[in-house]
Order: C-alpha cells, then sequence, then structure tokens
C-alpha cells in the first residue's frame, strides 16, 4: 500500500489522517474494500503489475464527480452498501484496465453507471445518459504497461 499516495501521506503525517480522511476516498474502509475487488478484477486483464500503480493515478478526492451515486451521496457520506462496493470496484477496474475490457463488460458498467446516476433507461427523454470516466492511461512517459 506504500505506493498509493494517501497512504504514504498517512505514514509521513499520522497528526493529519482525520482531515485526510475526510479529504481521501482511499482512507475510508468501503473504499478500500472496493479498490481491492478491483484489483483482484484486473488479474482477470493480466496488468496486476501495473493496477497498483495506474490505481495511483485515479481521483480519490471525495468530492470528485466520477465517484457521485457510485460509493459517495452529494453530501460527502458514503455509500456502505454490498452494491455500492461492487459498482466502485466495477468503476477501479474499468479506470485500470479500460482497454482491455470486452465491449459487453464496458457497455454493462456504463448502463450501471448511468443508473446508479439517475438515468432512468424507461424515460431517457427526461435526463441523457452520462459518459464513463475517462481511464487512467496504460501508457505514460515513465511506465510499463
Amino acid at each position: 500500500m506504500e505506493h498509493l499516495g494517501p497512504f504514504r501521506r498517512e505514514l509521513k503525517e499520522r497528526a493529519n489522517i482525520a482531515k485526510m480522511r475526510e479529504e481521501s476516498l482511499l482512507l475510508r474502509p468501503a473504499t478500500q474494500i472496493a479498490l481491492f475487488k478491483g484489483l483482484v478484477r484486473t488479474t482477470d486483464h493480466g496488468v496486476l503489475e501495473r493496477a497498483v500503480e495506474r490505481a495511483n493515478r485515479i481521483d480519490w478526492d471525495v468530492r470528485s464527480s466520477i465517484w457521485r451515486d457510485i460509493i459517495v451521496r452529494a453530501d460527502s457520506t458514503i455509500i456502505s452498501i454490498k452494491e455500492a462496493y461492487g459498482r466502485t470496484a466495477d468503476l477501479i477496474t474499468y479506470l485500470i484496465v479500460a482497454s482491455r475490457m470486452s465491449e459487453e463488460e464496458t457497455e454493462r458498467l456504463r448502463m450501471e453507471y448511468d443508473v446508479s446516476r439517475g438515468f432512468n433507461y424507461d424515460t431517457p427523454s427526461v435526463r441523457k445518459p452520462e459518459e464513463l470516466p475517462q481511464p487512467i492511461p496504460e501508457r505514460t512517459p515513465g511506465l510499463v504497461s
């Protein structure tokens, strides 16, 4: 876990842990459960050795819009139910290995993401579906996938 920024900072700045927990999803148990589920799922796509490094580049800020209604409510409280852990793990997996996922996997996630965020497929004219967040690039300078 020392490869993930918030954990690394926690080890150095224990006095600020309460403030850090308010800001970082990674310091909340529900997200930790989802992260580990997501990392395990990346093994199906053969990238575990770089998955943690990519996970470190995910925006873990509790206010980040990608987590709204997935694992965080509008008031910044955590959605602590099994379904939220699964949705979050699916999203983490996508953010890390999107290019290696099948079209069916990506479409299922997109629909789950839309429904979680209030889109109703029975009345699509009321609101447009949302795009999935941009995945973490597989190749960046200095990193090998």
